[in-house]
């Protein structure tokens, strides 16, 4: 093929062109600095723009032009360029030549993407290749590789987004650019066409022939590809580190700054409290700028942190301005008061000095002076300190400010200088007022002898046809005389102030004295002229005759008195007897007027006493009527005729006022109707107020109609009787239907219950569509009897009263489907079902309410398909079902699934544990399984044991034995003491307990010679075994868990019970579960009866683990009837499950004989061995395991004597003082404690000493309660200090659980009882600076002295908390109960981290608390009560409160504390049944 030149020729210039190619890169390497995403992508693309043309279009093209010129004249024969014909063209050289040309070109562009694709991953790895270690923001230690420039690549910015800090670009972005970057270089060298179409253009090609360059899947790419991503894997966390060093500036990134400035604009503190905060923030700012640089490198990234540390800088020294400006307005508030003050005072001292009063006044107000000024003067110091501290900062005050400022500073000068000249004026004044008094003086001493004289010649006066001219110079005498006095009283008062001897004016009340005679008779007389003028002249129907008979009595006194005054002077005494005898003449007028001018008087009064007494009285009632004229009537004859019809006018007018004032009162009375929360209807309230008016009216209106005298007003009594009996009934009735609609509207609100109950829906709907059109009219027309005269208002609301009870009848039909569907239903109130069924569409919001139906599930696990998976306790603790269950049906219907696999689960729990056992070492086998199974287990093994020891050996295997026991028992106790989770200690706990009294089990069979199987000592414990399908009893099925005692074998019940407590078991104990169990054996019920605090509730309770049942404790009371208790009992035989009445004698007898025959029904059915049987009219399921235990307390008032035939069906059991020393010995095994023993009888003997010695209060408690709460304080401090002294421990407990309820002088006793008992410890005191920092600063903030007794309280109340889930604060009002409480609450919250990031302690929440009086509500309001109509049970106070705090921390997932105070007086009533709900 070389043998011609042109061919030579053409090779050589192609090699020539693909030389070019090798000189190409694919990629911009030559970086100098570091370049964002966006400048990199921007510089790769233009180069790469640059490249993929010469690639493509302009090398081809070079490469065919070059071999046409070569080959141009060369005619036919191997190398025709002009071939047409494709045979031709196969055979010729030319073709192999364009084969070798191609081949070239590939070559080149392989070699050269090869190369380029290499360097550009060079790059990128040998700028990864840095090792960076962040420490800090500001400490980033950076270890380059040898010859490497140490220059980042790619430059990240640190931004401030809404979540807080964050890369512009995520750094792992740069992978995609990068990635990017690279696949569009690899594919630029794709696509390049080989130059023989072009050339051999004559002929037909149907496709062009592609340089087959680099594969993106093969060979070097994915290699390259592979090992830049690799390093920057390793070169992108740095930076995330990186950014996760500054997220603990988040918090002020993020900081609302408006919020801060309302805080410290309300914040009342003294400025001096905020210097360390500002001071923080202005160092926070200049650390700032240190710690956090404006880049950083971090190997592949350069980060710029410019933008962080700008906004922290500036947000550090906003802070700080933002209090210095709350500062700064201390001093400018402390002006502003001060120059008030100062204003007040100087306009005071500028008041004119008119009067010598005035100047008085001035002097003594610029004596009191000084004190004022000195308080000023003490204000304005604190202003000029205040100003200082600000000052430190160098705050620029503005010139309003500074000018106020200074302006203060001046202000005492100038009111000293006021002072002054007060002084001189005031003495100026004096002395000019002293001159002008006396000169007043002299002519008022003159006036008063003028006045003497006119009165010592007064009797002058003789003619009473003067009377009126003498009244008016008495009237003008007695006016003269009162100023006079007026004078006399100023003068006196004025010769004080200047100090001179105080003028008797002792003439002057002579005078006065000696005139009253004188004006009385001439007043009286002149009174009576113009009364008997005005009475016998004017109008009749216009008369007073009260006002008559008043001034007529009073002129008569007047007369009597004056007659004995003026016995000397003949002429005045005449004028008296004048005028007494006309009075007196008058007087026998006066019954005849006051009967006449009765009120009541009407026209048909009139006509009747005309017609009566044959004169014209008619005429009586006209304004042209005197009383002249009824005199010349001379009806003093008919009197009694008058007086009688008068006084049946006057009772007719007592109606008709009384009629008058209802109807009055109704006005304005309108209904109170209020929007009813998101319903967008109404609802009444405030109808007491209505109701009383209703009730009130209603018997005075019916006793007005049984008058003799109502006969006028007969027709408007009637109707307003029957206004407002329909008033009383629409009332009535709306009420019960409104209390009916605000039941039902939430439950039909719920498409679930809708869609299951479709006519109760559908009536309901009819009752909502009139309701909620009756309550529009309501709120439209509030007039109560207008609108309740509304046409068919009443009938309306009878009507949906009975479609109201229709539905009411229908939900109970319906729930009592859901309930025989699941019998644990019948455990919870209608509400809680309806709760519960309202939510039946999503599973997962049922989950609140299975703790109320399962005995410890409080939650399940759900997969994303809502599988069911595992149950979890209320303690955390998890268990796995066997296999999924899905929520397929009814809420009734799953949950009824979920009991069947909690059981199945607990059971298949238990076989494999056991299996487990065997092959796990205990050590580690105790860790591995759930509470239950770990005892369950361990007690299956401790028997099979126990018969294997007996049957093998008797009782010297039992001594061999025993050891082994013991071990374990240790062995559990040093692994409590070690490093266990929470949950793990309980459980061991629990398990420990159990082990105790095996381990005391077997000592006691051991020590009494047990030597087979079948003795009774042995016999008598509860023994559990699996079944294995040879037991005698056939109880159960091969794999069951059996548990036996005596003859009675009992089936475990597999209810799941979490990881709980154990109660410990004595002898008193053992005696409990033997009755018992022989009572369920015969299927009857236990009795276990005795003081409080004997253990009879929780005995029970316990039996109920021990079998794996569930136990539902009841607190029965008088208000429980025989049905509630019959739907109560059919829920027990339904489910099998066991109930405790606790003060099952508090039920009133006759409900007792009832329940009786309840009891009776469903035990002889259990009996008899029947599935089903009648129970109260219906056929029922029976679980032949249930059982029903009573508690009583005989010692109590107020308690039944159980009926004969109850008492048969329960056996009775004592229960005395049970032995505290035992179980606190176990307990505290329990807990970790070695010398668990000694520890036990030190802590009984410190409660018998302390109950011998103390004195007695009724609050001092030292039963099982009390040592229960030692115990748990004693855990507590276990788990804390797992290597502390035992007896330091112990005493610790004892210290603070009793402390805090000794009086001062019983401290000292009990004191001294620890001494002498723990000889050589000192109880140590904990740390609560934090806490009393806070309780000081709240006392300071509510003016509280924070005494050393009342922090000691603060302090006692939280430690009691801690260590009690009950407690009572006691002491006299005024003792400080409440506040103490208080005021630790408000510490509390403010320590809790959560509210305070910075000085937060883990060890205090915020509380939330629920505050009630439980003696200002009645027993049923507060704990819930049976309604007697519908026999459904209505939830108290306590448990709405108590479920909200519950929900409050499960749903919500709070950790804030619950607190339900019972702010009130204590008593019996209330109390006694707390300790059910508390225990």
């Amino acid at each position: 093929m070389l043998t011609t030149g042109e061919v030579i020729t053409a090779s050589v210039k192609v090699l020539s062109e693909c030389n070019k190619v090798l000189e190409l890169g694919l990629f911009a390497l030559d970086l100098t600095k570091t370049v964002s995403h966006e400048d990199f992508q921007q510089m790769q693309a233009t180069h790469l723009g640059q490249v993929t043309p010469f690639l493509r279009e302009h090398w081809p093209a070079s490469i065919k032009n070059l071999v046409r010129t070569s080959f141009k004249d060369i005619g036919k024969g191997w190398f025709n360029v002009r071939e047409t014909r494709e045979d031709v063209y196969g055979e010729s050289k030319l073709q192999r030549f364009f084969r070798m040309v191609a081949l070239r070109m590939q070559d080149s562009v392989v070699f050269m993407a090869e190369a380029s694709l290499t360097g550009f991953a060079d790059l990128i790895v040998e700028r990864c290749e840095h090792e960076v270690t962040v420490v800090s923001a500001a400490d980033v230690r950076l270890t380059s590789p040898a010859g490497s420039s140490g220059l980042g690549l790619f430059s990240l910015e640190i931004v401030v987004t809404e979540q807080g800090l964050a890369y512009r670009v995520p750094p792992s972005h740069y992978k995609e650019v990068v990635l990017g970057v690279y696949s569009r270089g690899v594919s630029s060298t794709l696509g390049i066409a080989q130059v023989e179409k072009y050339v051999m253009d004559q002929m037909f090609w149907s496709d062009t022939p592609m340089l087959q360059t680099i594969h993106p899947a093969e060979g070097i790419v994915p290699e390259q590809q592979a090992r830049f991503l690799a390093a920057m894997d390793k070169a992108i966390p740095p930076a995330e580190a990186y950014l996760a060093t500054l997220a603990q500036y988040h918090e002020y990134v993020l900081f609302d700054e408006p919020a801060f400035a309302a805080k410290y604009a309300a914040d009342e503190r003294p400025i001096a409290e905020m210097v360390p905060e500002v001071k923080r923030h202005l160092q926070l700012a200049n650390e700032m700028e240190q710690i956090i640089p404006l880049r950083v490198s971090l190997g592949l990234f350069n980060v710029s942190c410019a933008a962080v540390r700008k906004l922290l800088v500036e947000r550090h020294t906003s802070l700080a301005n933002i209090i210095l400006k709350r500062m700064s307005a201390a001093p400018m508030a402390t002006s502003k008061q001060i120059m008030a003050a100062f204003g007040d005072t100087m306009r005071n001292l500028n008041k004119p000095m008119i009067t010598i009063e005035d100047v008085a006044e001035l002097e003594e107000y610029v004596n009191n002076l000084p004190a004022e000024m000195e308080e000023l003067n003490q204000m304005l110091q604190g202003m000029v300190k205040e100003q200082e501290i600000i000052d430190q900062f160098e705050v620029i005050m503005s010139d309003s400010d500074f000018t106020a400022y200074y302006a203060t500073l001046a202000t005492p000068k100038r009111v000293d200088e006021q002072i002054t000249l007060v002084h001189a004026k005031a003495a100026e004044k004096r002395e000019a007022f002293a001159v002008e008094m006396q000169s007043e003086q002299d002519a008022f001493g003159k006036s008063i002898d003028r006045l003497e004289k006119l009165i010592l010649g007064f009797d002058k006066h003789k003619s009473f046809d003067k009377v009126k001219d003498v009244a008016a110079e008495v009237r003008k005498i007695q006016a003269e005389l009162n100023d006079a006095e007026e004078k006399r009283g100023v003068f006196n008062k004025r010769e004080v102030i200047f100090g001179h001897e105080v003028t008797d004016y002792s003439q002057l009340a002579k005078a006065t004295k000696a005139f009253e005679p004188y004006a009385s008779l001439w007043l009286t007389s002149d009174k009576w002229v113009e009364s008997r003028k005005d009475w016998f002249a004017g109008a009749f129907n216009r008369m007073e005759p009260e006002v008559m008979e008043t001034d007529l009595a009073a002129a008569q006194r007047t007369l009597y008195k004056l007659a004995k005054t003026f016995e000397s002077n003949q002429a005045l005494a005449d004028i008296v007897a004048t005028v007494k005898a006309e009075v007196n003449e008058f007087m026998p007028n006066m019954p005849l007027i006051t009967a006449l001018r009765n009120p009541g008087m009407r026209d048909r009064h009139w006509q009747q006493l005309t017609e009566q007494v044959g004169k014209d009285m008619t005429q009586a009632a006209s304004n042209s009527f005197t009383l002249t004229e009824m005199l010349e009537l001379n009806l003093e004859q008919e009197t009694d005729i008058v007086t009688k019809i008068c006084d049946v006018a006057g009772k007719e007018y007592a109606i008709e006022q009384a009629m008058d004032k209802m109807e009055r009162e109704w006005k304005g009375v309108t209904l109170e109707v209020m929007p009813y929360r998101e319903s967008g209807t109404f609802v009444i309230r405030g109808v007491d107020v209505i109701q009383q008016m209703l009730d009130d009216q209603i018997v005075m209106t019916q006793s007005m109609s049984f008058s003799p005298f109502k006969g006028p007003f007969a027709g408007r009594i009637n109707e307003w009787e029957k206004t407002l009996t329909l008033i009383s009934d629409v009332i009535e009735e709306w009420i019960k239907v409104q209390r009916a609609w605000m039941y039902l509207e939430p439950i039909f609100s719920s498409d679930d219950i809708m869609r299951q109950l479709p006519t109760e829906g559908k009536r309901f709907a009819n009752v909502d569509r009139t309701w909620r059109k009756l309550m529009a009219a309501a709120s439209n027309e509030s007039d109560v009897i207008a609108y309740s005269k509304t046409p068919r208002l009443l009938q309306q609301f009878q009507e949906a009263n009975q479609m109201l009870e229709l539905v009411h009848k229908g939900l109970a039909e319906y729930l009592e489907t859901k309930r025989v569907a699941f019998s644990r239903f019948y455990f919870l109130s209608n509400d809680e079902l309806l709760e519960i069924l309202s939510q039946s569409k999503d599973p997962l919001a049922v989950q609140p309410h299975l703790k109320k139906c399962y005995e410890a599930i409080n939650k399940l696990i759900f997969e994303p398909d809502l599988a069911m998976t595992a149950m979890i306790s209320g303690e955390g603790e998890t268990v796995p079902f066997t296999k999924k269950l899905y929520p397929k049906g009814g809420v009734e219907y799953w949950m009824s699934d979920v009991m069947y696999e909690m059981k199945a689960s607990v059971r298949q729990s238990i076989i494999e544990s056991t299996a487990d056992y065997k092959e796990t070492p205990r050590s580690e086998w105790v860790l591995k399984w759930p509470g239950q199974t770990l005892i369950a287990v361990s007690q299956i093994y401790w028997t099979t044991e126990v018969d294997q020891v007996l049957s093998g050996g008797g009782n010297e295997a039992l001594h061999e034995y025993f050891p082994k026991v013991y071990e374990q028992l240790l062995a559990l106790t040093k692994i409590v003491s070690g490093t266990v989770t929470k949950l793990q200690r309980k459980a061991l706990g629990a398990l420990i307990t159990i082990d105790v009294h095996a381990r005391d089990v077997t000592q006691a069979l051991r020590d009494n010679g047990v030597r087979q199987v079948t003795d009774f000592a042995w016999i008598a414990q509860l023994r559990y075994a699996l079944q294995d399908g040879h037991d005698a009893s056939k109880v159960g099925v091969p794999g069951d868990c059996l548990v036996k005692q005596l003859d009675g074998v009992f089936g475990y019940g597999n209810e799941y019970l979490g990881c709980s407590m154990r109660l410990v078991v004595t002898p008193l104990t053992d005696r409990i579960y033997l009755t018992l169990t022989g009572a369920l054996q015969l299927f009857l019920g236990g009795a276990p009866a005795g003081p409080a605090g004997t253990g009879k509730t929780e005995t029970t309770k316990d039996l109920a683990k021990a079998l794996a049942k569930q136990c539902v404790v009841f607190n029965c009371g008088p208000e429980l009837d025989y049905l509630a208790m019959g739907k109560f009992l059919k829920g027990l035989a339904m489910s099998g499950a066991w109930a405790c009445f606790d003060e099952f004698n508090r039920i009133d007898l006759e409900v007792l004989s009832v329940v009786a025959q309840q009891v009776s029904s469903i035990q002889q059915a259990a009996m008899s061995g029947q599935k089903r049987f009648v129970f109260e009219g219906a056929e029922i399921g029976l679980d032949p395991a249930c059982a029903v235990f009573i508690t009583m307390n005989p010692g109590y008032a107020g308690r039944s004597e159980l009926p004969d035939n109850l008492k048969a069906l329960f056996r009775p059991v004592a229960c005395m003082v049970p032995d505290y020393a035992l179980i606190a010995e176990i307990r505290l095994y329990s807990f970790g404690y070695t010398d668990a023993r000694r520890l036990s009888q030190k802590m009984v003997k410190t409660f018998q000493l302390a109950s011998e010695q103390v004195s007695s209060q009724d609050h001092y408690d030292f039963g099982m309660r009390a040592v229960n709460t030692v115990i748990q304080a004693a855990g507590n401090n276990r788990a804390a200090n797992p290597d502390g002294v035992e007896d330091l421990l112990v005493l610790s407990a004892l210290a603070d659980s009793n402390r805090p309820k000794f009086l001062a002088e019983d401290m000292i006793l009990f004191n001294a009882i620890l001494g002498d008992l723990f000889p050589g410890f000192v109880v140590p005191t904990p740390d609560y600076t934090d806490l009393l920092d806070i309780i000081r600063d709240e006392c300071s903030k509510a003016c509280i002295i924070p005494t050393d007794f009342f922090l000691a309280k603060c302090i006692q109340i939280y430690e009691v908390s801690v260590l009690r889930h009950g407690f009572m604060t006691v002491g006299p009002t005024g003792g400080g109960k409440t506040l103490a409480k208080h005021v630790l609450l408000k510490a509390q919250r403010r320590l809790d981290p959560a509210n305070n990031s910075e000085f937060g302690n883990p060890s205090y929440k915020t509380t939330k608390q629920y505050v009630l009086n439980p003696k200002s509500v009645t027993m049923g309001q507060l704990y819930g009560q049976f309604d007697e109509n519908t026999h459904e049970w209505t939830d108290g106070i306590i448990p709405i409160l108590y479920r909200a705090a519950v929900n409050e921390s499960a749903e919500h997932d709070s950790t804030d504390k619950q607190w339900i105070v019972f702010d009130g007086p204590v008593d019996a009533l209330w109390i006694e049944s707390m300790n059910t709900v508390l225990d």
